[in-house]
């Protein structure tokens, strides 16, 4: 029994696939079995880091804690907010329209 799939692109061989997951696995639990085994959990250890500043008993709100991100970015986000009006039928169009736009791309690059 053959268990390679031949295409005009190549081949494909299942064994070959389940090989290197196996290595990737190997090595991403190798790098995990190197990381610091002190860390205590439920301790300050555990909490997040908010830039060196204790963090307060409430929620910290995304625009507090990412305010350097946004203030850098004022002008692309400033033009992100404005394209985004929370609207499902702005977000089906704009999915609708992408895929004629890439229909239409591949039609046209088909032909050529």
């Amino acid at each position: 029994m053959n268990h390679v799939l031949v295409t005009n692109a190549g081949y494909w061989s299942p064994l070959v696939w389940v090989a290197a997951f196996a290595i990737v696995t190997a090595i991403a639990l190798l790098i995990r079995s190197r990381g610091e085994k002190g860390c205590r959990h439920g301790t300050e250890q555990s909490l997040p880091f908010f830039s060196g500043n204790e963090p307060t008993a409430g929620n910290i709100h995304a625009s507090n804690l990412y305010w350097g991100f946004v203030h850098g970015l004022a002008r692309h986000y400033r033009l992100l907010a404005r394209a985004h009006s929370g609207v499902v039928n702005d977000y089906a169009f704009s999915l609708v329209v992408l895929a004629v736009v890439l229909m239409a791309a591949l039609i046209v690059g088909g032909m050529a």
